[in-house]
């Protein structure tokens, strides 16, 4: 039984939302021009309902969300954001060991915009 258990621990990875060297305010993204992709990671449902004008919308909760992340651009910068910055330090962290390693964790998140909001109305 210990035997068993010591190997599916050790089998599942872990995702340290720490492991991201690189963290800004999401407010950042109002005086800085943006050199990369704005990728909000929150809920379709959450996104359509406001968020950062030209974010991109992966579901940090999508089934494929590895291989969604797989067909990023490595060579592109990324901003990530969430709600209050808990998804987005999960994503970017598994965003970095997945290769994607030029991201910035908006780490407090969409909670905390100061600015133009855009809505998908459909």
């Amino acid at each position: 039984m210990v035997t068993l258990f010591a190997i599916v621990t050790c089998a599942q990875k872990k995702i340290d939302p720490d492991a991201s060297a690189k963290q800004a305010s999401i407010n950042v993204l109002k005086t800085t021009p943006t050199d990369g992709i704005i990728l909000d990671v929150r809920t379709p449902e959450e996104f359509k309902n406001g968020h950062v004008p030209q974010a991109k919308n992966l579901n940090f909760y999508a089934d494929n969300r590895a291989d969604l992340i797989a067909e990023l651009d490595p060579s592109k910068k990324y901003y990530v954001y969430c709600g209050g910055g808990v998804r987005s330090g999960k994503m970017v962290a598994e965003m970095n060991e997945l290769g994607i390693t030029n991201t910035v964790d908006l780490h407090d998140g969409f909670n905390n915009w100061q600015g133009d909001i855009q809505l998908d109305i459909q």
